[in-house]
């Protein structure tokens, strides 16, 4: 006897299973079982579709669904996409990326308008930043106005 209903198994059913020649009953139902049903022969030949019931994705005989058929459910198709894509959905990610650029850019622009100390340090900094690009870019006589 071999019964794994409701046990939430994932993939396909192993065909080392065909070996088993002592099953009395085998049920396999409502889980989240996928591919091709093992062949009809020895002790499988005498279970009927009630041992596979629940399991959408599972396929070929006694199912009426064909297994060389390419065309997948739209719920199958959604999540072989989750498990390939990984953690986070991209599109997701860029729009929290957008928000969270624009939150910190938002908040800096604030911070500078009220801190009157801040704003000056901002500017200092920006000027020591450009007066570098300027030395290091065109030489010292640039920025003294000497040639």
């Amino acid at each position: 006897m071999t019964y794994l209903s409701y046990n939430r198994l994932n993939g396909s059913i192993p065909i080392g299973l065909l070996d088993l020649n002592s099953l009395e009953i085998f049920s396999v139902a409502y889980n989240n079982l996928s591919g091709a049903v093992p062949d009809f022969k020895a002790q499988f030949g005498t279970f009927n579709r009630s041992s596979y019931e629940g399991s959408p994705f599972l396929c070929g005989y006694p199912f009426d669904s064909n297994c060389g058929s390419p065309k997948l459910s739209n719920t199958s198709k959604i999540n072989r996409g989750e498990e390939s894509s990984g953690l986070v959905d991209i599109q997701h990610f860029y729009i929290g990326f957008v928000v969270s650029y624009g939150a910190i850019l938002l908040g800096l622009a604030t911070a500078l308008c009220v801190n009157h100390y801040w704003r000056k340090a901002w500017f200092r900094m920006i000027e020591g930043i450009d007066v570098l690009f300027l030395l290091f870019s065109f030489g010292q006589h640039c920025y003294t106005g000497q040639e």
